[in-house]
């Protein structure tokens, strides 16, 4: 029976998931289905209880009540603060157990060592002027991943690939990666983050220094023009430059770095044709992408091109720094997905907490 209310339990939290429509209904709708569950199988652990139960028998309802909590979904929901997730949880409780029990349960986060939620039927009496004493307690550990959302501050520079193949199509290339570089700053926050802007064509340029203006950023992108080679080792190194110029302390720093063509100049600004042997503007790329790992910045990568042919997909692979992603963007409409998911991949980190649950049965003396 515990497993039985337990998935129904867990069912009944995804429904109320589906949007916001109705959420009062749906909610009193759930909380009846809940209670009548409840006293199910409350009818089937005691029968008409109106005795007092020994020490066994608070046991055995205890880890029924365990087995509900024991329930990633109920945890995450009481992690995140679902609305009205604690009065829901008490009445469910409050149904599984004799009238002469009462309950406390903690939910606390081991890795940041705080008291998540406390849920209890014993009101403002405190234990000791109600209970004759504790008779049931446990402890259980659980290892989840918890999305708790935090707002970083960032430092992020765009490295976009204004070489002449980025002139192709129609629409353009550029003026796709334009938009979708510019949609990203929009999800950014002036008051908090920093964006600057590097471009490579022949040469690589600062096209815009980190800052929290938002607006002139996006006036910067919109001047990029597709012309020229792919040195893209200067593209990257001129991004580096700007890190080490004007970048905050304790601020995560970021770079996304989008191509569509071969690299074939080096750090000399001697040019490479696609049948001559790229390596030395390839071993730039790679050092620049070794200087950005000592400075601690994320690199992101983006391959634009129908086949890895038409770019170097390996080397976009291989120069991923501390934790970023390298992303396939077969055509140029693919662009503003990929930004979206940098975005999102960026504007929140994800942790990993413990959860512990403590249930604590009490019985009136």
């Amino acid at each position: 029976m515990g497993f039985v209310i337990r998935k129904t339990v867990s069912k009944l939290f995804q429904v109320m998931d589906r949007g916001k429509k109705g959420q009062v209904k749906i909610i009193e709708g759930l909380l009846t289905l809940i209670i009548v569950l409840s006293a199910l199988s409350f009818l089937v652990y005691f029968g008409g209880v109106h005795k007092t139960v020994g020490t066994s028998e608070l046991e055995e309802v205890g880890e029924n009540v365990l087995s509900i909590l024991d329930d990633q979904d109920v945890i995450e929901k009481i992690v995140f603060a679902d609305e009205d997730i604690d009065a829901e949880l008490k009445t469910l409780i409050e149904a599984l157990l004799p009238p002469d029990v009462f309950f406390i349960v903690s939910l606390s986060s081991t890795s940041e060592n705080q008291l998540i939620t406390e849920i209890s039927n014993l009101e403002n009496q405190t234990q000791a002027s109600v209970m004759d004493s504790i008779t049931f307690q446990e402890v259980k550990t659980l290892s989840m991943p918890v999305g708790r959302k935090e707002l970083l501050e960032l430092d992020i520079v765009l490295i976009i690939d204004r070489s002449g193949s980025m002139g192709f199509e129609t629409p353009t290339r550029i003026s796709y990666a334009k938009q979708a570089a510019k949609t990203f700053v929009d999800q950014l926050n002036g008051s908090r983050d920093m964006v600057g802007l590097t471009s490579f064509g022949w040469d690589g340029t600062i096209d815009h220094q980190l800052s929290h203006d938002l607006a002139s950023v996006q006036v910067a992108i919109d001047d990029l023009n597709a012309n020229g080679a792919t040195n893209m080792g200067e593209g990257l190194e001129k991004a580096n430059d700007e890190f080490i110029a004007h970048h905050r302390e304790d601020t995560l720093m970021a770079t996304i770095l989008l191509s569509d063509g071969l690299v074939n100049v080096d750090r000399e600004g001697t040019y490479y044709e696609e049948w001559q042997d790229r390596t030395p503007a390839m071993d730039y790329v790679r050092e620049e992408a070794d200087v950005a790992e000592d400075l601690g910045v994320i690199i992101y990568t983006i391959g634009l091109g129908e086949t890895s042919n038409h770019f170097d997909e390996d080397l976009l692979k291989e120069i991923v720094r501390n934790g970023g992603k390298y992303y396939h963007a077969p055509s140029a409409d693919d662009l503003g997905q990929i930004y979206d998911m940098i975005a999102s991949d960026l504007l929140y980190q994800v942790q990993f907490d413990i959860v512990r649950i403590e249930l604590t049965l009490l019985k009136a003396g």
